[in-house]
């Protein structure tokens, strides 16, 4: 069975005003529940099917009302102090609404879309004499649309000194049903009527008994079915198997936009290969395996090495070809992952003593008096480079149709030169001693000579340039790689430790990377530079020269502007100060401390403690015993957490909060949208602890 059926049961008296209100309700309370990102295909092809007034009620499901309603009945904003505020939200719920657009499809069966004359019919009328009506409703109501008749255009003919009932609003003269008929159904949803006539031999000027055939009757409908019955028809076998076509109908129509979705997907301007398919495909080249079993794993540049375990899990994957597991490979603990770095340290050092000759960093040379130099952006044009540099000279050829590299971004390349030497700048002027008897590299601008990034910024910002610094998110893309030219998805798979409800697993994640990033708009210039701790054991300011790949997603956590931009380049400063110090006590530190002083999370996390009092970020890796002085970053490197202690489950905050993206459906990966999904709903709902800080 593919349908999963619900059944709306409302109280036969009530307006219809207020049932479809509490249709409407609960029906959102599920989308919310079930489907709250709206990325549900079965829940966003919902077919609705209404007998009667319940044909009234899914109508209003598929409109927009705008102000139709209102304004057909009062003569005075709602906005103004005529009402209450209670009366103001009681019409607000009932008058205005719109439509759900996971419901695509609705069939009607014998509904009064146009009122009938039977609703004021003698006996009707004293059938709705004996409808009770909840004591509530009738005190609001009445105070509303009873009391205030001097804000009415007119008295609406069902409203005669009395609350009105479903069967008094059916009638043709009912406001609700005048305004109803004229209103447009969204352009998305297709609907369906059947109609009962009785004896009849065709549909106009026929009548079901209760319904004629012209108020049932629509234009606009796909299907019309006539069926030789009474209002009563809802239970013929003719309306079953016409409900039980469209039905069939919807499904197929269902699998065939799927289809044809998934199509406009996988065309070749979107195509985004998993590893698995890569994977499968190469698998069948011998010398490919032969390759990637001596070399994966020994290179910390293709994503670091692998432990034991992971070694052997590796070979365990080729060999039994299950190559689905690659898709969250090698699904390291924040623990793992550090003696992933420890060990691809070891393999370095073992390089470094085979080659000891191998060049060091080019540090500025020590300072014996102050040096000033101008600022030199724009970058003069004699100084830039003639020649375009080819967007794919960074990628390097692997063999077997692969790439690894990174493609310049056409854009950015255009900033090249302006961007490099504003790197080069920020950089040395956040490592002046602090010491004012000491020489400093200093830059001149207009309005006088500064020696500190911060003090740099504040003057660009003085000469009417525009600043901006972004706190990004995304995922790190520590593959790069490329097969056949298209994308593949590379991800350092992490084991956060957070359960997946139902699951009995814990959420897996591709490794978070964080980034500060500074715009700046001048009047004759425009760069965009970048600030993290990266694998190479440099924290520092980077230039921004290339194209991101499209599943690395991005997300802007917080801008700051103003004085908050000059603080935020002003901590990242001193960041690089205290770890550059750090760096020089601890010179065995393999990659220069990546891991044991943090990763490139860490230290944009001291940035965002510092100007919003928390940080969103995990994992966060630094070790404590390095940052023990009485400096400002390192008293914040201490109160931030620290994930690579043991197996616990994280801050919920945080794992969430490195996320690279606003809206989860975006995000390119269908498994972790559902995991993220199943965890959101979780928390949200406090079925998961969420631990102290």
């Amino acid at each position: 069975m593919r349908y999963q059926i619900w059944f709306f049961y409302y109280p036969t008296g009530l307006p219809i005003s207020d049932s479809s209100h509490i249709l409407r309700k609960k029906l959102k309370e599920l989308h919310d529940k079930f489907d709250p990102d709206s990325r549900n295909s079965n829940f966003n092809n919902m077919m609705v099917v209404g007998h009667s007034m319940g044909g009234i009620l899914t109508d209003l499901m598929t409109k927009d009302s705008g102000n139709k309603f209102y304004d057909a009945v009062f003569k005075v904003s709602l906005d103004g102090e005529n009402f209450t505020q209670e009366e103001k939200e009681l019409l607000r719920e009932n008058l205005f609404f719109t439509h759900f657009p996971f419901i695509r499809r609705a069939v009607f069966i014998a509904t009064p879309h146009r009122g009938s004359d039977i609703a004021i019919a003698w006996w009707a009328r004293l059938l709705a004499k004996t409808i009770s009506l909840p004591a509530s409703l009738v005190n609001t109501t009445s105070s509303v649309l009873i009391h205030k008749k001097n804000l009415m255009r007119e008295m609406p003919p069902e409203y005669q000194d009395v609350i009105p009932t479903s069967v008094s609003q059916l009638s043709p003269s009912s406001k609700i049903i005048q305004v109803n008929s004229e209103l447009p159904y969204w352009k998305d949803v297709k609907y369906h009527s059947i109609i009962g006539i009785r004896d009849a031999d065709k549909g106009p000027g026929s009548s079901d008994g209760i319904v004629p055939y012209e108020s049932s009757h629509l234009d606009g409908a796909v299907s019309e079915y006539l069926v030789r019955d009474s209002h009563t028809c809802v239970s013929n076998p003719y309306t079953i198997a016409e409900v039980k076509r469209i039905t069939l109908l919807h499904l197929k129509e269902t699998d065939e936009l799927k289809k044809s979705e998934g199509t406009a997907n996988e065309s070749p301007k979107n195509t985004l290969l998993r590893l698995s398919k890569v994977m499968s495909d190469l698998s069948k080249d011998q010398e490919f395996v032969d390759g990637l079993l001596s070399k994966m794993g020994h290179d910390p540049n293709a994503g670091g090495i692998l432990g034991p375990d992971e070694l052997q899990l590796l070979k365990k994957l080729i060999f039994n070809k299950d190559f689905a597991k690659f898709d969250e490979f090698p699904g390291f603990t924040v623990r793992g992952m550090g003696l992933s770095v420890k060990l691809a340290g070891l393999e370095a050092k073992k390089r470094r003593e085979k080659n000891p000759e191998q060049a060091k960093p080019v540090e500025p040379p020590e300072l014996k008096e102050d040096l000033i130099e101008p600022l030199g952006i724009p970058v003069p044009v004699k100084d830039v480079p003639a020649a375009p540099v080819a967007i794919d000279s960074l990628l390097k050829e692997l063999g077997f149709g692969l790439k690894m590299g990174e493609l310049l971004d056409p854009d950015a390349m255009k900033m090249q030169a302006d961007n490099q030497r504003m790197v080069e700048v920020m950089n040395r002027l956040a490592l002046n001693p602090k010491e004012k008897d000491k020489p400093k590299y200093k830059i001149r601008i207009e309005g006088g000579i500064v020696d500190t990034p911060q003090d740099l910024v504040a003057g660009l910002v003085t000469a009417n340039c525009r600043i901006e610094v972004r706190d990004m998110r995304y995922f790190a893309n520590f593959g790069k790689l490329y097969y056949n030219g298209a994308e593949v998805l590379t991800a350092y798979w992490l084991n956060t430790g957070v359960p997946v409800p139902g699951t009995g697993k814990n959420l897996m994640m591709p490794v978070t990377h964080s980034q500060h990033e500074l715009h700046v708009k001048g009047p004759d210039f425009k760069l965009k530079i970048c600030f993290y701790f990266g694998v190479d054991g440099k924290l520092e300011f980077r230039s921004f020269d290339t194209a991101d790949q499209s599943w690395i997603c991005g997300r802007i956590a917080k801008i700051y502007n103003g004085k908050e931009a000059i603080e935020a380049v002003r901590i990242a400063g001193e960041t690089i100060r205290t770890f550059n110090r750090i760096q020089k006590e601890n010179p065995d530190l393999p990659f220069g401390g990546y891991y044991e002083l943090g990763v490139c999370l860490d230290s944009n996390a001291v940035i965002e403690f510092h100007m919003r009092g928390e940080t969103t970020l995990f994992p966060l890796t630094h070790d404590v015993k390095y940052f023990q002085g009485d400096g400002e970053i390192e008293e914040i490197m201490r109160k931030l957490p620290y994930d690579g202690a043991g197996e616990y489950v994280p801050d919920l905050k945080r794992v969430l909060g490195s996320v690279p993206a606003d809206d989860i459906s975006k995000l390119p990966i269908p498994a972790l949208r559902d995991q993220i999904k199943e965890v959101k709903d979780a928390y949200g709902k406090a079925l998961l602890a969420v631990p102290g800080k």
